[in-house]
């Protein structure tokens, strides 16, 4: 497969760590749901240049929905910058059961950087076959500016990327298992 970089023709043996994401949306927030107080639209962008929400009260979040597999491991990360510390909590929850998953970085909250973007992930098993919703959910009222969901199955930490979904409609909307592309100078498959 080729990708074209900033700078050169890349092929797959260039990004062989890649993941993709297996939540849908998260450059814009797209598909993400907001079950309670909503977060503040912002223009602040993260790290990766994506587009965060501010939040400033208890359970003030956007979470992502995806199906998980029980007994699968997966590894849930983000970026997040606060403006004061408190309690904070990453989870997937399915409307009955509530799945909390205590963050490498978190151990100790009063040593966690203001100000500073921070890159906390959390590795888990799925309890079960449903839908979770993915997010970082403060159970104290804190200032905070979030982005770049990302969940990969595993047990290490990816670099945000695309959905394989987001990335077929960002080259063009194929609608395929495949994206092929034939011309007489170039075929990229």
């Amino acid at each position: 497969m080729l990708y074209f970089g900033k700078e050169r023709i890349l092929t797959s043996s260039d990004g062989s760590g890649m993941k993709w994401n297996l939540l849908d949306g998260t450059a814009d927030f797209r598909d993400a749901i907001h079950p309670y107080d909503s977060p503040i639209e912002t223009n602040v962008k993260s790290p990766y240049g994506n587009r965060c929400f501010h939040g400033e009260k208890a359970w003030n979040y956007m979470a992502f929905p995806v199906k998980l597999i029980e007994g699968k491991t997966y590894c849930f990360s983000l970026s997040i910058r606060f403006a004061n510390t408190a309690h904070y909590d990453m989870r997937g929850y399915d409307g009955d059961e509530v799945q909390f998953i205590k963050p490498h970085l978190f151990t100790d909250l009063s040593k966690v950087p203001v100000n500073e973007w921070l890159r906390p992930y959390a590795i888990f098993k799925a309890k079960k076959t449903t839908t979770y919703n993915m997010a970082i959910s403060p159970a104290d009222s804190i200032k905070a500016d979030y982005g770049d969901y990302m969940l990969v199955e595993g047990d290490i930490p990816a670099e945000w990327n695309y959905s394989l979904k987001d990335f077929r409609k960002l080259v063009g909307g194929v609608n395929s298992p495949f994206i092929y592309r034939y011309s007489p100078e170039l075929e990229v498959a």
